[in-house]
């Protein structure tokens, strides 16, 4: 519409070259098209119903797990297995370790699973966790998530008895694990990103997934090596 008034208006001064695209469009298109982390996300939405992510052109889940501190040989054996028994043809499997700065919630587990004396040991215990100040990095709370993708055409039912296999695997190794839906995902992107404590986000199912990761006040700049999250540098390494 924009275009059809400074068309006509030029017209009507005797701007023989009006039908053309105007410098005030082509600035105006430029303005309009700007990148959005949410781009470089695949995820498109969530099956509440089978704890199941879909994707673009594929769909999978989402294991987080505890830490494992050595391991035997049996041990490294039942997660090989992972790869080579369980795993189907054209699927892939990524593993992330994320340094979480927010340790509340560790600390109030920590607290909750005390009683008596020992409850007020753990309390003056996780008040200096959360004063802690050294020289040292400070305190991190190390979390796995497990990520699993198949392609689009492979049987719902089966990635959930996947999911379920790698489960057990995991929790036959005391490595507790459990699959996350939309909310944790959302909750922890949040985290990342936005550096936000106890995130209370929830998931939205009329809007695409990957585009409730970004808050309108905020600006992530990408660069080859960098994230920057309004100015605060994010690290990644691979």
């Amino acid at each position: 519409m924009l275009n059809k008034m400074g068309a006509s208006i030029a017209k009507f001064f005797g701007d023989e070259h009006a039908d053309q695209t105007s410098d005030f469009s082509k600035i105006f298109t430029k303005m309009c098209q700007f990148d959005t982390i949410s781009d470089l996300f695949p995820y498109f939405a969530f099956n509440s119903r089978d704890n199941i992510f879909r994707n673009l052109d594929n769909k999978g889940f989402v294991l987080e797990v505890s830490g494992l501190i050595g391991a035997s040989h049996e041990m490294q054996k039942e997660i090989s297995n992972i790869f080579t028994m369980l795993l189907p043809e054209k699927s892939s499997l990524q593993v992330i370790l994320y340094a979480d700065s927010n340790i509340e919630k560790t600390l109030q587990e920590y607290c909750a699973k005390r009683q008596g004396i020992f409850a007020d040991l753990a309390k003056r215990r996780a008040e200096h966790l959360r004063n802690f100040k050294g020289n040292m990095a400070p305190l991190r709370n190390f979390r796995i998530f497990v990520s699993v993708i198949v392609p689009d055409e492979f049987e719902t039912k089966r990635l959930i008895n996947l999911r379920e296999q790698i489960q057990r695997t995991f929790e036959m190794l005391n490595m507790g694990a459990f699959a996350w839906d939309a909310d944790d995902l959302l909750q922890t992107m949040d985290s990342i990103l936005h550096n936000v404590k106890n995130s209370d986000i929830t998931y939205n199912p009329y809007d695409p997934l990957s585009q409730q990761f970004m808050k309108h006040d905020s600006k992530v700049t990408v660069t080859p090596n960098t994230l920057f999250s309004d100015k605060k540098q994010i690290r990644t390494y691979t």
